[in-house]
């Protein structure tokens, strides 16, 4: 690097160092933002639900949908229940799997500027539907801020649809 200029590949590539940062400053996400988004889901089986799945080689599948509240008087970005959508990502989780981490990699920073205070996200935990045309699994899920899931690895439980469990909103 010589004069404020950065070369790459040989000289292939020359590029003045400013244009370098800015074009750096524009990604879609931010990297303190992304890892700030991600969080840990420990799934819990009932007896009889881990049966079925293992009989039927079901799988189970996650989905996280992160949302906020608008800035007042922004509310131009919103969805019919008055949000402002920020990403959604869907996990298939491998056989046997019980861990999961929500990374919240499809959150872009430029959504994240049109809410007003910290990221939600809504997980719900359902069968991959692999064996079975509907979903077969009643689970706890997650409905709140992002922020509260950074301690540690929020438990979901999960049992039958046919064993009536009662569920909870975690966290």
């Amino acid at each position: 690097m010589a004069s404020g200029y950065i070369t790459i590949r040989g000289g292939l590539y020359s590029l003045p160092l400013a244009a370098l940062l800015a074009g750096l400053s524009a990604l879609p996400v931010f990297a303190t933002e992304k890892h700030a988004l991600g969080f840990d889901v420990a799934i819990s089986l009932s007896s009889k639900a881990e049966a079925a799945l293992k009989s039927t080689h079901e799988g189970i599948s996650l989905s996280a949908t992160y949302y906020g509240e608008p800035h007042p008087g922004d509310e131009k970005h919103t969805n019919a229940m008055g949000m402002v959508d920020l990403g959604a990502e869907d996990i298939n989780l491998p056989d046997g799997a019980r861990t999961v981490h929500v990374t919240g990699k499809t959150v872009s920073a430029d959504r994240l500027r049109l809410i007003s205070g910290g990221p939600m996200v809504n997980v719900n935990l359902f069968s991959s539907r692999k064996s079975h045309d509907d979903n077969i699994l009643a689970c706890d899920f997650i409905d709140g801020a992002v922020s509260s899931l950074r301690s540690g690895p929020v438990y979901l439980r999960c049992g039958l649809i046919t064993e009536n469990p009662e569920t909870e909103v975690k966290p």
